[in-house]
């Protein structure tokens, strides 16, 4: 068991295995567990959210005017669709736009899920194992593996690869649950507008394939199981829903005697699985 030995930020990952396949067998992870022991953090926890806009007045402007060019050059009235023409070059060759500034004025169209970009560190002793292949090697990989694709086989070779992420089926299963939760309001667990009822719900209704990233406070020293154990009284904020766009990992020259790295770096770039909104972007602090 891992030993927390020095208060300060760690981070912890669980991941809801997604499809798999064993022994001629389809299956999917009954629920997300920690992957690793918690991890040192000193960084910036930061979250960046897009909104995708348009510009009305514009668009419509221009649809018209297609509307009306197609239209004279379908009854033949072609001194309708010269001027039109005339009238966008003369534009175009003096850099003019005959609108004013509100003719390009933005509005919403929708939002783009929030992106979280994490750099996990890894050295010898981070643990107290001082074992640099269990403490740097092993949690790389074994979280590195979780982010890109599974190789199924048949008859012991390679023959398809298992998303690491929610795939169609799963997505489209997942939207139907809602829907027939939102209609029947059987399900009443998360009626209570607080944090915790939103978290709990969101990490239950969450597909096959995701992560929740949590940042645990270690006020002193401490073991793996007691800084989880504590729960909200440790917990700094939480995030969950989450896929892996991308992942990169690195390690440094330096070996321990084992022929192990001693150090290296893991960076993960989160995106949460559905559109961000107030209410799902969780990140409660104590």
């Amino acid at each position: 068991m891992a030993l927390i030995e020095k208060p300060g930020v760690y981070a912890v990952l669980r991941y809801k295995e997604p499809l798999s396949y064993s022994d001629g067998k389809f299956s999917y992870g009954s629920g997300s567990t920690p992957v690793t022991d918690p991890i040192p953090f000193s960084d910036f926890i930061g979250v960046t959210s897009t909104q995708k806009t348009f510009r009305p007045v514009e668009q419509l402007i221009s649809f018209l005017y297609d509307a009306v060019q197609t239209s004279a050059e379908a009854t033949g009235t072609n001194v309708i669709s010269a001027g039109s023409q005339i009238a966008e070059r003369i534009q175009d060759i003096f850099g003019l736009k005959f609108f004013n500034e509100k003719f390009y004025s933005q509005a919403w169209k929708g939002s783009e899920p929030f992106t979280l970009p994490v750099t996990l560190k890894f050295f010898y002793g981070m643990w107290g194992k001082y074992n640099a292949k269990e403490e740097v090697w092993d949690p790389i990989k074994k979280i590195y593996d979780y982010t890109i694709p599974a190789a199924g086989k048949l008859g012991g070779e390679s023959a398809f690869l298992l998303s690491p992420m929610p795939n169609a089926i799963s997505v489209f299963a997942n939207y139907s649950l809602n829907i027939i939760k939102s209609i029947t309001g059987i399900f009443t667990r998360d009626t209570a507008a607080t944090e915790e009822n939103k978290a709990l719900s969101g990490v239950s209704d969450a597909p096959g394939g995701t992560w929740e990233l949590y940042f645990y406070l270690a006020k002193g020293p401490s073991t793996a199981s007691g800084l989880i154990g504590g729960g909200a009284q440790n917990r700094l904020c939480h995030f969950y829903n989450l896929i892996v766009k991308q992942s990169s990992f690195k390690f440094s020259s330096e070996v321990a005697d084992d022929g192990n790295p001693m150090y290296g770096e893991l960076s993960l770039n989160f995106e949460s699985q559905t559109i961000a909104t107030s209410t799902n972007v969780l990140g409660v602090s104590q």
